[in-house]
């Protein structure tokens, strides 16, 4: 009752300061009152990268311009939920950044290959594949390698991400992907292979591909929703924070575990990725590590051998 009472303050406060959202939360000993910044940014990518380390990486900073840490190896599966505009492709493209700068290697499946395309050109690149039917054939590629490298008892993946941007676009090309991302994400971090998927609802079979993978995606970062029964969906424990975050980009709750933090997630653009960090010069083929083959052709628009 008392957190109700305190948090109908906030439209008070609102209509005094003519500023708004206001976001109310209870902290032990304290109360925390949150103005909308009056000069809003996003973190850059490498401000972030600058706190990472090994499978630790930053997902963003928190309102007290912390960074707000998560660990690939404990969660291997991030959703990114929200409507168009938010965030949440830039949110994956600064985490990539980071990943490449602790010799991460990563698979990139997404329609929109204008904003995938440059990661072709840095270190760590399997493919970028911007067709849904090729980028289905090789999730099905990753499970076949996935079986035999457990068959010969050997680890499959020193560490790999595989994104997946505009989910609902790719299911809604090719159904078969979600058969693929509930198998491949069920091993996950255990044979080094972790997943960022980016969607603009979940609930639905349309927008996360089914409730097994709901309940595999169970960190998430959701960014301002539209409507209740929206944020509801995309958090699966309420709407109360979402309601209370403002339409910037970048904006959004972080869920991880029983924990959720309100947080700006970075921007990174095209000349800052290339400029900092490694080229692309071919990769180092291990033996348990994951080949294109056929290989990845030109004429796909992707990279990769």
């Amino acid at each position: 009752k008392q957190l109700a009472a305190i948090k109908n303050i906030n439209e008070v406060l609102e209509h005094a300061t003519a500023k708004g959202p206001v976001r109310i939360q209870m902290l032990p000993g304290k109360i925390l009152i949150e103005f909308p910044s009056e000069v809003p940014y996003s973190p850059g990518a490498h401000v972030l990268a600058s706190h990472a380390q090994g499978s630790t990486l930053i997902m963003g900073m928190d309102q007290f311009d912390q960074p707000v840490p998560f660990n690939f190896a404990r969660n291997p599966n991030v959703a990114f939920i929200g409507p168009p505009m938010h965030g949440k492709t830039s949110a994956m493209r600064s985490i990539l950044y980071q990943a490449i700068k602790q010799g991460v290697e990563y698979l990139i499946i997404a329609e929109r290959m204008v904003t995938w395309n440059v990661f072709t050109r840095l270190q760590g690149c399997v493919a970028v594949i911007d067709k849904p039917k090729h980028g289905a054939e090789v999730l099905e590629m990753l499970e076949d390698q996935m079986r035999e490298q457990a068959n010969r008892g050997t680890k499959f993946f020193p560490r790999l991400i595989v994104v997946l941007d505009d989910l609902i676009s790719l299911l809604d090309a090719e159904p078969g992907i979600a058969n693929s991302i509930k198998r491949l994400a069920s091993a996950g971090g255990q044979v080094g292979l972790f997943f960022m998927i980016g969607t603009q609802s979940a609930g639905s079979r349309e927008g996360m591909g089914g409730m097994l993978i709901e309940h595999l995606f169970t960190t998430r970062v959701v960014y301002r929703m539209p409507g209740n029964q929206a944020a509801y969906l995309a958090t699966g424990q309420g709407a109360t924070d979402i309601a209370s975050l403002s339409d910037l980009a970048g904006d959004a709750v972080f869920f991880i575990g029983n924990n959720r933090v309100r947080l700006a997630t970075a921007f990174v653009t095209d000349d800052e990725l290339v400029d900092e960090l490694p080229p692309y010069q071919g990769r180092v083929m291990s033996e348990t590590a994951f080949r294109l083959d056929p290989p990845v052709t030109d004429d796909t628009k992707t990279s990769g051998t």
